[in-house]
């Protein structure tokens, strides 16, 4: 194609690609790009793989991408070899990762080559041992290319890396500083401007603060229809949100609208966080089977990475949630068993190891205070202080002793302190009627379908006190059936003011 026009040296498919890419126009882009990614001899044939294969990581088929970058490597050049590589290793294809960097160049004459050096070594250190000592690379990439990523099509962002990395050591903080740092570079430009921010969503869901993390997703807006991987992001955060707050109405619409991004998604190493809180969801809604092929191919990507304990631990924990909320015991025994393994190299993962043998005793009716209480401790310092506060409400209502109950109740309270979502505010108007604020707050749940066990989780209180407060409020608003309790309930909330709308 040596007759191809050129534009101060570059080809002019790829520069209009990439204006392009700049107007949303990711289709036009590739079709652009077809007649150069044709031919292997082309001179700009490495830029137009690094463009599509960013398009296609974007779109949510990270497995297209790799395809397109094993293709390029006799003729890797600049940063294609390294952000290549991270592409490889999300698909789970180590080796050809490894003979990828090897055929791009040894120096680090730009701060791009320099920064996607530093970002892959940091990924290729993660899957050894505990992985923590990837860490420190790659919040050093993200230094390294603050300056020069705001006008680079990438195909993933180092600081989107380093934050799922510290999420999957519950290092909260660490996540929360290098997403601030990459947004305030625009690092990625506005390709990655959403996906910084839904993270930032993450890191507040994982805090346990639903108030947070519902303002992020609002000031974020709607994800393009084009970008799959924002929006299976976006809707597994608003499952999320769902199910901590027990609410499975709302759990069932952010489900309905997270099983077409589902399809369009390949599965990669850097979406397990998303895939395993869909999964819970799932179990939750009993349409778990319409991911049983995504969970399969997680576990095959892990296995050819040789089950990296930093990877691999929280897809396993949710692997556990998903066999309590499911009460199948037998799903639960692969899971614990591989957080087991991992617990060999992995502080984290003994936490949740210990925290995972605590929850079955509990379910077992077994209930040690002093187990439930080191487990709340370690699964609130790596950052899960919700799922804490479930083992510890749950606790309190299997056990026996009223005291201990109480005790475990308080724990429990103690642990969820950082969820700002659960207001005990009600509405002004009906304060003054004849319900008490404890009664409006179970009554509002009672409206949005709730159950009584649910209600008592989320309360921290037994499902027997849900249902002496809900026969207290039947009595007061003069109901002869629950039925007529609830149309009454909701005339009254209706009435109040549409800021507490249930």
């Amino acid at each position: 194609m040596g007759d191809d026009l050129t534009l101060g040296g570059r080809d002019m498919s790829v520069a209009e690609a990439e204006e392009a890419i700049a107007r949303g126009d990711h289709d036009g882009a590739l079709r652009t790009l077809e007649p150069v990614l044709t031919d292997l001899s082309h001179a700009e044939f490495g830029s137009a793989v690094r463009i599509a294969a960013a398009i296609h990581a974007h779109r949510g088929t990270l497995n297209r991408s790799a395809e397109l970058l094993r293709r390029a490597s006799p003729e890797s050049r600049g940063d294609v070899a390294a952000q290549g590589a991270v592409a490889l290793i999300g698909v789970g294809d180590i080796a050809t990762a490894e003979r990828l960097l090897a055929s791009g160049p040894s120096g680090e004459a730009t701060a791009t080559s320099a920064g996607w050096k530093l970002a892959t070594t940091g990924l290729i250190q993660s899957l050894h041992g505990d992985g923590v000592a990837g860490m420190p690379p790659l919040v050093q990439a993200v230094t390294a290319l603050a300056p020069v990523g705001r006008d680079s099509i990438l195909l993933e962002s180092p600081g989107a890396l380093a934050a799922l990395m510290a999420l999957h050591l519950g290092e909260l903080d660490l996540a929360e500083s290098v997403l601030q740092r990459a947004t305030a570079a625009e690092l990625g430009g506005p390709l990655f401007g959403l996906r910084h921010q839904l993270l930032l969503a993450w890191v507040a869901m994982a805090r346990g603060d639903m108030a947070a993390t519902a303002a992020i997703l609002e000031s974020a807006g709607p994800a393009p229809a084009h970008d799959t991987r924002d929006v299976y992001l976006m809707h597994a955060i608003r499952v999320g949100i769902a199910r901590r707050a027990s609410d499975t109405g709302a759990l069932a619409d952010a489900w309905a609208g997270a099983r077409t991004a589902v399809a369009g998604m390949s599965v990669d190493l850097f979406h397990l966080l998303p895939l395993g809180e869909l999964q819970v969801g799932a179990v939750r809604l009993q349409d778990e089977h319409w991911l049983a092929p995504q969970l399969q191919e997680a576990e095959t990507v892990l296995a050819k990475l040789g089950k990296p304990a930093l990877w691999s631990t929280a897809f396993h924990w949710y692997g556990v949630q998903a066999a309590i909320v499911s009460d199948r015991p037998d799903a639960l025994i692969p899971h614990a068993d591989a957080i087991s393994e991992a617990a060999r190299v992995s502080r984290h993962a003994q936490t949740l190891a210990t925290a995972g043998h605590t929850w079955v005793r509990v379910l077992g009716r077994d209930i040690d205070a002093s187990a439930v209480n080191r487990a709340v401790e370690g699964l609130s310092g790596i950052g899960l202080r919700w799922d804490a506060s479930r083992l510890a409400a749950q606790a309190a209502l299997h056990t026996t002793d009223r005291r201990v109950s109480l005790d475990l109740l308080n724990l429990a309270r103690a642990a969820h302190s950082g969820d700002r979502s659960r207001s005990s505010s009600v509405p002004a108007r009906s304060r003054t009627s004849q319900l008490t604020d404890r009664e409006w707050e179970i009554a509002r749940l009672v409206v949005q379908g709730i159950g009584y066990r649910d209600i008592g989780e989320r309360l921290f209180i037994s499902p027997r006190t849900v249902e002496h407060h809900v026969a207290s409020v039947r009595r007061r608003l003069g109901s002869n059936s629950r039925t007529e309790m609830v149309e009454t309930l909701r005339r009254l909330l209706v009435g109040s003011s549409t800021d507490d709308d249930p």
